[in-house]
């Protein structure tokens, strides 16, 4: 049977087709990827499938742009001709574009039918001539999933489209037959069209993968789907092409990080001349990215001219830059005392992220000064920050010495820096003990105590994970079940439209999650409780701000406050008074709060995608977060009402936060 170009002939022709077929009671069509459902013969199944979409075919007709695009996907699992002929009819039907986005999505199922070679002539007449865009880049991203079957067309599309977003998605679908360097011809097309974006939908399926790639891209991002593609590039002419285009800088910043990702690891010599010559790029993200490769290379004796290279990132305007030279010449000047005497000089810069690699820098040193102006940086700087580093590199050393320093420190810290010392103790010694009862041990056990291995220090440490998670060790209260740990804390709170969705679960006890027992609670409504309830119990003194966000960003002041009797009768009076309205700036909201320069701990709750902001790509907002955090070192906790989010988790996972999800 042939493809059916116009609904109505379409639902003729199906009538005419089942006319002698009696109505059968219909059966549940299995969900995307679902094997058909078996039936007890092979005239039974007929007449089923046949059913099945002479129906689907008859909602479409009737329910046009409201369809639910599921039927589409049923329709592909069904992958008849005339199941195929019923989504190429419903394009006269269907007018709503992200629709249509959605049927050419489930044409991609064809892939593995019978039927195939008809359902990829449909879209590669699509891809070339569809009536309209989103119909020629769905059909070109469909095409994808037919694997090598597709491939010329695919290249054909890459040579002759006059749609440039057709090109792109053929190229993204194509990266790994194109990456695979045997053809510079083919890199240039990869590096010049396909689009090293983060974002997951730039492509879902792929020709020439690698078999056992093919798992592990499934879950990845797209530009980590490339970045894994890349790295099996063999050497040769095709590898040193795309090395050279990286240095030079005819590659895109979002290709740069992919190829050195990729290949910096490579043991080749190229590409360690090519990762020095990218420390002068002006991508910060991409310089500490090459510098960590070039640890490694360093390691094997492939990186000798280190000094030169380290000392212009020492002026780096990026304060993350500044930091990890510092550190990185504390790990390579080690044995050489005209180092070790730069990094202590280090340690008394005016800049703090200067300071706060030299106190990393000391640990890697090790000798008796370094370690003697480790405890004093520790002890006596002014930043907290910089008193954090050295803290790390104190409990990197595990020096007996030190547990005395860590211990009368521990009252003269802010709230956050207390919970690091105690963290700290507990991996030096193994031991769980409240924060204000340290020294009371130190007074009578200290002087004989054996400090364990880090072995069994972590192991002690896992086992407190786990008392905590199921109550045995007590319970804390806090925001939506994460413990207060903070005095200099900013709350960031959703307040977009999709926040009056009804709220299904609440906070429990003991970090539990409940149902919210409220008829009618909306997310906002729960969200506002928890967060009035921790303003009723914050404590005097401490610093704190809060900030509602939808497309706007709503401060309670424009700086952090110190938490007064009238201060706190203001911010409640300020909470009740928000009510959500407009879109989802994630980007703009964290960005406030980082700069704010008091803040050491930030609690972020949304119920959606970012969709409004600078920056919208949930790992491009991960990026810039975890790189403004290698000198700020605040924590993020987060919470997600409503839904599973992968942006949130890791936000959490990277600060050393805590995530929460309410569904």
């Amino acid at each position: 049977m042939t493809a059916i170009n116009s609904s109505s002939s379409l639902l003729a022709a199906c009538a005419l087709l089942f006319a002698a077929v009696p109505l059968a009671h219909a059966h549940p069509v299995p969900f995307v990827g679902a094997e058909p459902v078996a039936a007890a013969s092979p005239t039974h199944a007929l007449i089923a499938r046949a059913n099945d979409v002479e129906a689907l075919a008859a909602r479409i007709a009737a329910e046009g742009d409201d369809v639910t695009p599921q039927v589409f996907y049923d329709l592909a699992v069904i992958g008849t001709l005339e199941a195929l002929a019923v989504l190429e009819g419903a394009l006269d039907t269907i007018g709503d574009e992200t629709r249509r986005e959605y049927l050419f999505d489930a044409c991609a199922i064809f892939a593995k039918q019978a039927t195939s070679e008809t359902a990829k002539s449909f879209l590669v007449r699509q891809a070339k001539g569809g009536a309209r865009a989103i119909d020629r880049l769905g059909a070109t991203r469909a095409l994808c999933a037919f694997d090598h079957a597709a491939r010329e067309d695919l290249l054909e599309l890459i040579a002759s489209s006059d749609d440039v977003e057709v090109r792109h998605a053929a190229a993204d679908g194509l990266a790994p037959y194109l990456l695979r360097g045997r053809s510079i011809e083919h890199i240039d097309l990869a590096l010049d069209l396909a689009l090293a974006r983060q974002s997951p939908q730039t492509a879902r399926h792929y020709v020439g993968i690698a078999r056992e790639d093919r798992d592990a891209a499934a879950t990845l991002s797209h530009r980590d789907v490339l970045a894994l593609c890349t790295a099996r590039m063999t050497a040769g002419a095709g590898m040193t092409h795309a090395l050279e285009r990286l240095a030079t800088g005819k590659v895109t910043p979002a290709w740069k990080r992919v190829l050195v990702d990729a290949l910096g690891d490579r043991p080749e010599p190229v590409v360690v001349k090519t990762l020095v010559r990218l420390l002068r790029d002006l991508d910060p993200a991409l310089v500490l990215s090459c510098l960590d490769h070039l640890l490694a290379h360093r390691e094997r004796g492939a990186w000798d001219t280190f000094d030169e290279d380290l000392l212009p990132l020492l002026a780096s305007k990026d304060e993350a830059v500044r930091r990890a030279a510092v550190v990185a010449i504390g790990v390579f000047g080690a044995s050489d005392p005209n180092w070790r005497a730069e990094v202590l000089e280090m340690s008394r810069a005016k800049d703090r992220p200067t300071r706060q690699g030299a106190a990393r820098a000391l640990g890697e040193l090790r000798s008796p000064d370094a370690i003697a102006r480790l405890f004093e940086l520790f002890q006596e700087d002014k930043d907290w920050t910089v008193r954090y580093e050295a803290l790390k590199a104190l409990e990197n050393l595990r020096l007996p010495e030190s547990l005395p320093l860590l211990v009368g420190r521990i009252e003269k810290e802010t709230l956050r820096m207390r919970e690091e010392i105690s963290f700290s103790l507990r991996m030096l010694t193994g031991l769980s003990i409240n924060p204000t009862r340290w020294k009371a041990w130190l007074d009578a056990e200290g002087a004989a105590f054996t400090m364990p291995t880090f072995e069994e220090a972590v192991a002690a440490e896992d086992q407190r994970k786990r008392n905590r998670d199921d109550g045995s060790a007590g319970t804390s209260t806090g925001f939506f079940n994460i413990r207060l740990v903070s005095d200099r804390v900013i709350f960031i709170c959703d307040m977009s439209s999709s926040m009056e969705e009804p709220a299904k679960e609440q906070p429990g006890t003991g970090g539990s999650v409940a149902s919210t027992g409220r008829d009618g609670m909306t997310r906002f409504a729960l969200a506002k409780l928890q967060l009035l309830a921790v303003l009723r119990e914050i404590p005097d003194d401490t610093l704190f701000n809060v900030y509602f966000f939808s497309h706007v960003l709503e401060p309670f002041d424009k700086q952090m406050k110190r938490m007064k009797r009238t201060t706190r009768g203001k911010a409640i009076k300020w909470v009740n008074g928000q009510f959500p309205n407009g879109s989802t700036n994630v980007y703009d909201a964290i960005l406030a709060a980082y700069l704010e320069p008091s803040v050491d701990t930030i609690y972020l709750l949304t119920d959606g995608f970012p969709t409004d902001g600078a920056i919208t790509d949930p790992h491009e907002i991960r990026e810039r977060v975890r790189h403004w955090n290698a000198t700020r070192h605040v924590v993020v906790h987060t919470i997600s009402l409503g839904r599973y989010s992968e942006l949130l988790e890791g936000l959490a996972a990277d600060s050393g936060g805590t995530y929460r999800e309410f569904l």
